[in-house]
């Protein structure tokens, strides 16, 4: 659901021209409400590094999902010590984090390794990508196997609209 005021939107069927009215109304009132000087200031301000107070508690996570993606040997556990029908192509280079190499090809995002949460050890057996997705991102087995195409209402909520709900 994506909430504009007090009101859901189902974004499966996409927001309406009120919903989109409504999301241009509030930015252009925003913008209106603050000096040129002021939006520059907020700007850099947001942009700035926070001071490390408190506990570190997460306020917020990003999940990368790549369904589909790049295989987790190119970018993520490169082997290279491995013989060449092993390891893949690309060569592995030194991330903020001792001990953690990733591709050459994100050396932006090796610098920044120490703020991601590396999951190696998810595992089941099932070799579809359409149910083992479900699996993964609901944390429950699918009621059938294979490609679940489309979604039934009986199938397990995706765990990130639980937390929506529960907020």
């Amino acid at each position: 659901m994506f909430w504009i005021a007090a009101t859901p939107t189902d974004l499966r069927r996409g927001l309406t021209r009120r919903d989109w009215l409504r999301v241009g109304v509030a930015g252009g009132l925003g913008l209106l409400a603050r000096r040129p000087g002021d939006i520059l200031a907020a700007t850099a301000a947001a942009a700035a590094p926070r001071a490390a107070a408190g506990s570190g508690t997460a306020k917020s996570c990003i999940l990368i999902y790549l369904f589909g993606g790049v295989s987790q040997l190119d970018v993520w556990d490169l082997k290279p010590a491995a013989p060449d029908g092993i390891r893949g192509e690309f060569k592995p280079i030194p991330s903020a984090v001792p001990g953690i190499q990733i591709t050459e090809h994100l050396p932006r995002l090796a610098r920044h390794m120490d703020k991601i949460a590396l999951v190696r050890s998810m595992a089941h057996g099932d070799h579809s990508h359409g149910s083992s997705a479900h699996r993964m991102l609901t944390g429950y087995a699918p009621a059938r196997l294979g490609e679940i195409v489309p979604p039934s209402p009986e199938d397990y909520p995706h765990y990130g609209a639980v937390v929506t709900e529960l907020k």
